[in-house]
């Protein structure tokens, strides 16, 4: 009796256990699933995954192969530009909205496009640069640059130097990609970037081993008058008087002018020589521009006489001579005087003949750029019309071409 008693509680508790129960269950791989159909959700529309567009990006000879109107032609529109890049260039007040936009053009190097346009009758010039494929974003001041995330740095901007300098657009890139020819340089010896305007004058340089903002003084990356006049006295040289002369000997018969506005009161015909803080030595130039690189830290000085034809054979020495060690910042320019012949007058040298013979031997065109106004010869005398087709290797097409020797001139005519 109490065994039948026992069976019937076990059965009873079952059954009271199976009452609790869902109707149908089935578990496969610990996943329940019930008999009742789920409630339908309601149907959301994912939208696909976008694909960023690549932004171009161009190298120094890809760049140097196209034409002018392809590079204008592939430039992005300017309504594509960043809303922050565009208000950066507004003036107070000024609504990106209003601005009429006009023609655009090509600036340093042809490598950045500039876009023209006017607000409120003011002019907006937005820039793009087509090798790294960024806008320029202005900043108003050194302070405000520096404020510049490390690892956001972009490789084009423009920065607001105030007073008389106004505003420069400056990069972090050589102008040639090759390394036999000397330029100014775009990172220090210890990693430093260096950010620089279309003349090559430092402006601005970020340390990523500190990740700070240098002004150019603090990196020490101008190259000041005090660095250029060792690398003339410990250069010697034979004149054509069997003589042996140092390197700056013509120091002697040179005014060094501090002053701009002295330098823009002197007159027309002014034999200027700028030692400029990129390492260029530019020979002739108005007065006007000389006052303007003095402001820039420049060192402007004038010849006795104007003769430029001594200094200037050793100058290009000296650069060579440095290029040969392995300074490869230190080149030579001949520009012109910014005005017409007629309006000179007083004692004036327009010019002087260079024989190749009297250039320092081996790759003289690392140091010796092309000379903006000059006349080809023959070592007969023969005027010789050469079409230079690289002006890179402008002197070695020259002598290619039978030229012994060249007339270099201030002036037209």
């Amino acid at each position: 009796m109490k065994k039948m008693i026992s069976w019937f509680l076990i059965l009873a508790a079952f059954l009271a256990a199976c009452s609790n129960a869902p109707s149908e269950v089935t578990v496969t791989s610990q996943v329940t699933v019930t008999s009742e159909p789920p409630p339908t959700p309601t149907e959301t529309r994912v939208p696909p995954t976008a694909t960023a567009t690549p932004i171009p990006t161009y190298s120094i000879e890809q760049l140097t192969a196209m034409s002018s109107a392809d590079k204008l032609a592939m430039a992005p529109q300017v309504g594509t530009a960043p809303a922050d890049v565009v208000a950066s260039f507004l003036p107070k007040g000024a609504d990106a909205a209003s601005i009429t936009w006009g023609e655009k053009t090509l600036t340093y190097w042809e490598r950045v496009v500039s876009y023209h346009g006017k607000v409120g009758g003011q002019e907006v010039t937005l820039y793009y640069d087509l090798e790294s494929g960024q806008w320029a974003k202005k900043y108003d001041s050194f302070e405000s640059l520096s404020q510049i995330p490390a690892g956001q740095i972009p490789d084009v901007m423009v920065l607001g130097l105030g007073g008389d300098l106004g505003d420069r657009l400056i990069r972090n890139k050589l102008q040639y990609n090759y390394d036999w020819i000397s330029q100014p340089q775009a990172m220090t010896e210890d990693g430093k970037q260096i950010f620089r305007d279309e003349k090559g004058y430092p402006k601005a340089v970020f340390d990523p081993a500190t990740k700070t903002w240098l002004t150019p003084e603090q990196a020490d990356v101008n190259v000041t008058m005090e660095k250029f006049l060792p690398m003339f006295s410990g250069y010697s040289y034979v004149g054509d008087d069997g003589k042996t002369y140092s390197g700056d000997v013509f120091f002697k018969r040179t005014t060094i002018m501090a002053d701009p506005a002295q330098i823009e009161g002197q007159p027309n015909g002014t034999g200027f020589i700028i030692f400029n803080p990129s390492g260029e030595i530019s020979i002739w130039s108005s007065q006007k521009e000389a006052a303007q690189r003095s402001r820039e830290g420049a060192a402007v000085m004038t010849i006795e006489n104007g003769i430029i034809f001594s200094p200037s054979l050793t100058m290009l020495r000296v650069a060579f001579d440095q290029h040969q060690k392995g300074n490869q910042t230190i080149f030579v320019t001949f520009n012109d005087m910014g005005v017409a012949r007629n309006q000179i007058q007083g004692d004036f040298s327009p010019g002087f003949g260079l024989k190749f013979e009297r250039l320092p031997k081996g790759n003289v065109e690392s140091v010796f750029r092309m000379p903006k106004i000059f006349s080809s010869y023959s070592s007969s005398g023969e005027e010789l019309s050469v079409k230079i087709i690289n002006p890179d290797l402008w002197l070695e097409e020259l002598i290619q071409a039978g030229v012994t020797r060249i007339s270099i001139r201030c002036v037209e005519g």
